[in-house]
């Protein structure tokens, strides 16, 4: 049961990406926003160490931190982060943007849907059923 969880087409979802930060890109780029108030969180996790292994989610993400520091971004990149740098950071991020900031999150990495709900899987995720995911991942929604 479990193993379905994680059975995720990585081109679909890259391709999504792709179109999805395209958009992003081009709409900031219209806006007059001040490069002090464009933020940006990318976590980026390959070395997972009980689910498969991810052979381009860190460099996936280490391209899309590059491109927007490009943009006049402050990027914070996570790379291979557990559970408790995930939280952590997505705390101390939102708790940091100023009033009118532009904000970018980025996850490259594994995702669970389960039910109506979706998970993004730090590092260090090891849920054995479905009822673990709220304890060892991170609610997207």
């Amino acid at each position: 049961m479990l193993q379905t969880l994680f059975r995720l087409d990585p081109f679909r979802l890259v391709f999504l990406g792709l179109i999805w930060l395209a958009a992003f890109v081009l709409s900031c780029s219209a806006q007059t926003a001040d490069a002090g108030k464009r933020f940006a969180l990318v976590v980026g996790n390959s070395a997972y160490q009980h689910v498969v292994q991810l052979a381009n989610a860190r460099a996936d993400a280490e391209l899309i931190a590059d491109t927007l520091g490009k943009l006049d971004f402050n990027v914070k990149l996570l790379t291979d982060a557990d559970y408790m740098t995930v939280n952590r950071s997505l705390v101390e991020y939102a708790n940091s943007l100023p009033a009118g900031a532009i904000s970018f999150v980025y996850f490259s990495g594994h995702g669970v849907q389960a039910g109506n709900d979706n998970y993004l899987l730090p590092i260090d995720a090891d849920p054995k059923t479905e009822s673990d995911l709220p304890f060892v991942s991170i609610a997207s929604s």
